[in-house]
């Protein structure tokens, strides 16, 4: 008897931290538990509700709130270095007409404050995005491979291949330069709208649509 109360005892303890570290997972990242081996995502995305909007004298948006039903408040740090895009149009938009009940895809930083509600630095607001369409998803080129009908571009730290072809149009980010295949190089940000992703490792999607971002300094 004795022995049967220990094995369950070990079962229930073993349960009981495997739950937890389950748990543990969905957590933001918090700077300070960040381990140096840890591949970080180099975005997280977020889709919540505008409650606040804090602006600055010259009367330029420094922070939003967003509420998500799941991960409650997060507070978004904006700067000048902040992409803003209509994802329904393709297209730049700007943030003066950004409205408190709007509801937004945020990018941010993987780092995020310990302090409530959290705040991250958002490095893409998306907006306008129609009832039954994909949003535009942004990603950071790691590798470009040429197919026989465009080229692969591999991102999400190797998880990910976003395929091309000769259907797939190029957009810039609030210019009308033209801009080609030939234009995506290395470390470019972009964003690219896509909606089946195969389930395989890497993952495998086609865009139709990719806009090219300006360098970040």
């Amino acid at each position: 008897m004795k022995f049967k109360i220990l094995t369950l005892a070990l079962t229930c303890l073993f349960l009981s931290n495997n739950t937890f570290s389950k748990e543990v997972q969905v957590q933001p990242t918090i700077v300070s538990e960040v381990s140096t081996k840890q591949q970080l995502p180099q975005h997280v995305l977020f889709y919540g509700k505008v409650t606040k909007i804090i602006k600055d004298d010259n009367n330029e948006i420094k922070k939003i709130v967003l509420k998500s039903e799941h991960l409650g408040e997060y507070v978004m740090n904006i700067s000048d270095k902040t992409f803003w895009l209509d994802s329904g149009n393709k297209r730049a938009i700007s943030p003066n007409t950004l409205e408190v009940g709007e509801e937004v895809y945020a990018f941010h930083s993987p780092a995020v404050t310990r302090s409530l509600p959290p705040q991250t630095t958002a490095i893409a607001i998306v907006r306008n995005v129609p009832q039954d369409a994909m949003v535009a998803q942004l990603h950071t080129i790691e590798g470009i491979e040429k197919n026989e009908n465009g080229v692969d571009i591999i991102t999400n730290n190797g998880g990910l291949i976003i395929s091309t072809n000769e259907e797939t149009t190029f957009s810039p980010y609030m210019t009308r330069n033209l801009v080609r295949v030939e234009d995506l190089k290395e470390n470019n940000l972009i964003f690219a709208w896509y909606s089946v992703v195969a389930t395989s490792y890497p993952a495998k999607t086609y865009t139709k649509n990719i806009m090219i971002l300006p360098e970040i300094n």
